[in-house]
């Protein structure tokens, strides 16, 4: 696959992976801080950056829904 293909499959599995999570929370009747954590978590987890700032930055990008 081209590198622009799997950087797009990357970012669904995790969009995915934070949506389930996000639902787990809901379910639970989690706060809006504690779901965010929760988000934050999971996008740690799968994201294989190591670097906080640019992990915190695409984690904005990906909650702010165009």
């Amino acid at each position: 696959m081209h590198t622009k293909s799997l950087a797009i499959l990357k970012k669904q599995l995790i969009r995915r992976n934070m949506v389930k999570s996000a639902k787990e929370s809901i379910k639970q009747k989690a706060s809006k801080s504690e779901i965010y954590e929760n988000l934050k978590v999971v996008f740690i987890e799968m994201d294989s950056t190591q670097d906080v700032s640019i992990i915190l930055q695409t984690l904005s990008q990906l909650i702010c829904f165009p």
